[in-house]
């Protein structure tokens, strides 16, 4: 019985890590990749952001979380070709910017009424031809730096209200109860050793 316990009790340590991961990425994935209306949400100077096409196939896929560097429109008009950008293309029908992540292929100069400025010709990698339109440096709003496969599904998930419930609700309800009824056990148990301490000195 007690390598029992001692196992039982190792399993419900792993499942109470695991548990706490869980909740604690589910809401951090979920604050992180939330839009503003001026675009993505930065967290020192990192945006999340959910996959929504595959037209970046086999970089990243549908419902993936990747994760860039914001930059400045200063510090976007040097990118080298080869760069993969998010950048604002028009605005969503909720009236948000909608954000376009594709690889910088090639690069053009506009001719304005002063002056010349750089811009970019994107594409995406599963895509058969560019991008119709050029994108200017402060279009730009981040540079590309990794991924993480599938988190985007997740994160969508939790916003919903049964997500949350499952997510984040139910394994904080667990939690919490079991420490409550730990607790309860730790003073039944103190009580019961007090009682019997009492009953051998009334002997």
């Amino acid at each position: 019985m007690p390598a029992l316990r001692g196992v039982l009790r190792v399993a419900g340590g792993i499942l109470t890590v695991a548990l706490v991961g869980v909740i604690v990425g589910a809401l951090v994935v979920a604050v992180a990749s939330r839009q503003t209306p001026d675009g993505p949400a930065a967290f020192r100077g990192r945006a999340a952001l959910t996959v929504l096409s595959g037209s970046m196939t086999p970089t990243f896929r549908t419902g993936d979380v990747i994760l860039d560097r914001i930059v400045t429109p200063a510090g976007a008009a040097a990118l080298p070709v080869g760069t993969i950008i998010t950048f604002r293309s028009g605005l969503t029908s909720a009236g948000r910017p909608m954000l376009i992540t594709h690889r910088i292929v090639g690069t053009a100069t506009v001719q304005g009424a002063a002056t010349s400025q750089r811009a970019y010709v994107t594409k995406g990698d599963a895509n058969n031809s560019p991008d119709q339109a050029l994108v200017a440096p402060a279009q730009i709003v981040g540079v590309y730096i990794l991924r993480v496969p599938y988190l985007g599904y997740v994160s969508a998930f939790v916003r919903r209200p049964l997500g949350f419930a499952l997510i984040v609700v139910l394994p904080a309800v667990y939690l919490i109860g079991g420490e409550f009824l730990r607790l309860w056990r730790a003073m039944d148990a103190e009580e019961r050793q007090k009682r019997a301490a009492a009953g051998s000195t009334d002997a």
